[in-house]
């Protein structure tokens, strides 16, 4: 469903309601009359679709700026006097009074339309990844519950992320960031050049270990992560692509027994053609 959120006079959310409403694929998530500046705080979770009367956008031009690069902003209007300054904001679309059905369906067609020509992304209240080919040394997490607050983590300075029911831990140097996603998001996004995961509930940054000793990993010094044993042979096999081993003695050994058969072998060629 493509959820929608109104913020207009009364007779705006009056009539985008009922269209919402009519239209199969859409919910209202809420709607208010009044708009101070802050999305954060007037909406529950973030919709796919803001509806925003044109007229908020000269006073609260940057957080919509802002909010455009997250969710798609349709914007309602009595004149298209603002509809430049509109699409600078990333709006998806300019409406112009009166509401019709047919107006609103062309809109909401519009979006679908963009969404399926658009390159696949994760679910935007979780982390912004998508596989391990556009992610190379951070990456971006939604870590408050309303999933508008972008959080830039550098690969580099996560020592390991831990399960937490259905969300995870993700451990760095300086912080703890709780990210709206399960482990297997983490695993299937991130690069497994820095990461490889050792247990149901956690995931180490490879290069923060410290020592292994039998099914236990130290990282960054001091925790302590347990090997489950469903990942033992993966962990043990990477690891093994980094020991230093030794020269294979067999075969410095063998090499003048080698060389000898070598000799033999020419003195026999020899003798033969002495005696033709």
């Amino acid at each position: 469903m493509i959820s929608c959120y109104i913020i207009g006079d009364a007779s705006t959310v009056e009539r985008l309601t009922i269209h919402i409403e009519k239209f199969p694929l859409t919910r209202l998530i809420g709607s208010s009359i009044q708009f101070s500046g802050n999305l954060n705080s007037l909406m529950s979770e973030l919709p796919k679709i803001l509806f925003i009367d044109v007229d908020y956008i000269n006073k609260f031009k940057s957080a919509l700026v802002d909010f455009g690069k997250r969710c798609n902003i349709i914007y309602i209007a009595n004149t298209t006097k603002y509809a430049y300054n509109a699409f600078e904001t990333f709006a998806l679309d300019y409406l112009m009074k009166p509401l019709t059905f047919e107006l609103f369906e062309r809109s909401i067609n519009k979006f679908i339309s963009f969404s399926l020509s658009a390159p696949p992304l994760v679910n935007k209240h979780k982390i912004i990844l998508n596989n391990n080919t556009t992610i190379s040394d951070s990456f971006f997490i939604r870590s408050d519950s309303k999933g508008m607050k972008e959080i830039l983590v550098k690969c580099n300075e996560v020592i390991f992320i831990e399960s937490d029911q259905n969300n995870v831990m993700v451990h760095t140097h300086e912080n703890k960031y709780l990210s709206h996603n399960t482990l297997k998001d983490m695993e299937e996004n991130l690069p497994n050049h820095f990461f490889i995961r050792v247990h149901k509930s956690f995931i180490i940054n490879f290069d923060k270990i410290s020592y292994v000793e039998g099914s236990v990993v130290l990282v960054n010094e001091k925790f302590k992560i347990p090997i489950g044993l469903t990942f033992k042979k993966a962990f043990f096999e990477k690891m093994s692509h980094k020991v230093i081993r030794k020269k294979n003695l067999h075969r410095v050994l063998s090499l003048p027994k080698y060389l000898t058969n070598i000799i033999f072998l020419i003195n026999l060629i020899e003798n033969a053609i002495g005696i033709f």
